[in-house]
């Protein structure tokens, strides 16, 4: 059950690290960063860009 709960805190550290990276959205302190982490990331960089594109998306239609 530990051994789970470290992989989905670093899980999510990484989608978080990825979400720093391609946005200016700031993310908590503990999640620091390393540099070996960002080839990690890469893996949240679609899930990143569909959760952007979904803001702007629904900044669109609340302004239409």
């Amino acid at each position: 059950m530990k051994a789970l709960l470290v992989a989905l805190s670093h899980e999510l550290r990484l989608m978080l690290i990825a979400l720093q990276f391609l946005t200016r959205v700031p993310v908590p302190a503990w999640v620091g960063f390393e540099p070996a982490w960002l080839q990690g990331c890469m893996r949240y960089f679609p899930l990143v860009g569909a959760l952007v594109g979904m803001a702007g998306a629904l900044v669109l239609a609340a302004a239409a």
